[in-house]
């Protein structure tokens, strides 16, 4: 949402991203690097967490593994704009978000018949 700042401060400061750079959508080096680094940290949180997909309770399991897909889809978003998100919001499209729920759905057959073995 416009206003709102959803980067760790520290990382703000470490990376030289000023408060007045995201209020006027300054799309500087500083501000590239900052959020290559975060999309990378975001990027390893979901593949650290999709094993707990196989873990999960099953009706569970299909919406978080639609949730990492759908992170990890608006994360190739960013990085396919170069990192310019101030001035514009990567969004997912219908076409994937039915390749991710056909994804999801056909990873969860795939565990169900595993487990019936």
């Amino acid at each position: 949402p416009r206003g709102h700042t959803y980067l760790p401060v520290e990382d703000l400061v470490h990376f030289g991203v000023s408060d007045s750079d995201l209020r006027e959508a300054r799309h500087t080096v500083e501000f590239k690097e900052l959020m290559r680094f975060s999309v990378a940290r975001c990027r390893a949180g979901f593949m650290r967490g999709r094993p707990l997909v196989r873990r999960v309770r099953p009706s569970l399991s299909v919406e978080l593994e639609a949730t990492i897909r759908g992170g990890l889809k608006v994360l190739d978003r960013i990085e396919a704009r170069d990192y310019e998100v101030l001035t514009h919001r990567p969004e997912l499209e219908r076409r994937d978000m039915a390749d991710i729920a056909a994804r999801s759905l056909f990873n969860f057959g795939r565990r169900m018949l595993k487990r019936s073995r």
